[in-house]
């Protein structure tokens, strides 16, 4: 049964990262996103054995029982690691945060607003939110404080998004939801499509720009191998 346990790889990834839990971890935050109690030296914590509950994850499974099992569970909860793991490497590396978003700037506070309906949109039009798709969104949200989510029709949209420049920009950050859990499925690129339908753009740029996601994702994980020891 050892496949199906959690174990921690010391890696600071989630003790270092408070702000991507959208709110869960604030009275643990010391103020820049890593917790109170995180050896940074070390890369341990320092109450270990009297933690949190809510930072234990192999007993937080009694809040997902009814929905999944065990060992679905503990799955998500490794792949959840490892972007964090990955984000990590890579702001360690630079020395600055990674963010999620490239083109959010390029948006008007109330495309924005209709951006952040489209990201819940699309990451769960698969009947399921994975941990990647709901730590990017927690970034998006992150860098838009005070805007909500409002609701838009796909037959409104170009009215919203009045240039090209704002479609593709909302396009490929959308584009990258649906790419970061293992690639985009079936039910993501029928909804790109329909969305690349309401923002006017043409077949070969869909497959242009999302081919530019894939290969950003790609270039990321070629990233995290040249730091490997």
């Amino acid at each position: 049964m050892e496949k199906y346990q959690f174990i921690c790889q010391r890696c600071g990834g989630c003790c270092s990262q408070l702000t991507l839990f959208g709110g869960l971890y604030d009275d643990l935050d010391r103020g820049d996103g890593v917790c109170l109690y995180y050896n940074m030296r070390l890369k341990s914590c320092n109450i270990y054995n009297n933690r949190p509950m809510k930072c234990q994850v192999e007993r937080q499974f009694v809040d997902f029982a009814s929905e999944m099992s065990f060992e679905s569970y503990v799955e998500l909860c490794k792949k959840g690691c490892s972007f964090l793991q990955n984000k990590q490497i890579l702001s360690d590396r630079w020395g600055k945060p990674v963010e999620a978003s490239v083109f959010i700037q390029n948006l008007s506070a109330e495309q924005q607003s209709v951006f952040l309906h489209l990201i819940h949109e699309i990451a769960s039009v698969d009947g399921v939110v994975a941990l990647e798709e709901q730590h990017m969104m927690d970034i998006f949200q992150s860098q838009m404080p005070g805007i909500v989510p409002i609701k838009c029709s796909h037959e409104e949209l170009s009215k919203v998004f009045n240039s090209k420049r704002v479609r593709v920009s909302a396009f490929l950050e959308i584009a990258a939801i649906a790419q970061a859990e293992s690639g985009i499925n079936i039910e993501e690129r029928q909804y790109l499509d329909s969305l690349a339908a309401a923002f006017d753009l043409k077949d070969f740029e869909v497959d242009d720009m999302i081919s530019w996601v894939v290969r950003q994702f790609n270039l990321i994980s070629e990233a995290q191998a040249f730091m490997e020891d």
